[in-house]
């Protein structure tokens, strides 16, 4: 008898992956443009833990390229789309010393941008599941672009392309603040 319940428990658990779906991306965009303390050592942290993850990424895009044409090519055009759109945020962010710890507070409208980007690519992703299943339907892989699995890599890559970019030059006006900082002592 518990074992009819477990299809009810997994319809129940999907429901409530719906209805706390936009409360999720609401807190990552107000998260993503809150003022906020840098830690050296969790930006230092941080950014070794994304050059790992960017290697692992195209390590997987590469391999990838054996049933998906376009895969590599298009993890690199997202990555460098990313780097770009993470100095452009670093560039436009408010950075604030106080006394020896740096605050940074990320540029709204680059928040709201990649929130919208995370929120669009799961609305075209669980259109096609209704769609089409879990199946790669021909009429998928010869579709638009932005519908095409391949895809799926150029929004990954641009995602992690802006975090990798801004932790690494978060990094480097951090050490170069502190650096400065303390000659002036």
């Amino acid at each position: 008898m518990p074992f009819l319940l477990v299809p009810l428990l997994l319809l129940a658990l999907v429901l409530l992956w719906v209805v706390l779906l936009p409360l999720s991306l609401l807190q990552r965009y107000r998260f993503g443009k809150s003022r906020r303390r840098v830690l050296p050592w969790l930006a230092g942290l941080n950014a070794w833990t994304l050059l790992l993850s960017l290697a692992t990424f195209l390590i997987g895009a590469a391999l990838a390229q054996r049933w998906l044409d376009d895969a590599f090519a298009a993890a690199c055009s997202g990555l460098a789309l990313g780097f770009a759109i993470g100095l452009v945020n670093l560039w436009t962010a408010r950075l604030e010393w106080e006394g020896h710890h740096l605050h940074v507070q990320p540029h709204a409208l680059v928040s709201l941008l990649l929130t919208l980007l995370v929120a669009g690519r799961l609305a075209i992703g669980i259109w096609q599941l209704f769609k089409y299943g879990f199946t790669l339907h021909p009429r998928v892989m010869d579709g638009p672009w932005l519908l095409r699995p391949d895809s799926l890599f150029a929004f990954g890559g641009l995602l992690l392309g802006h975090y990798f970019a801004w932790s690494w030059a978060l990094r480097a006006r951090l050490r170069h603040g502190l650096r400065h900082r303390h000659r002036q002592i």
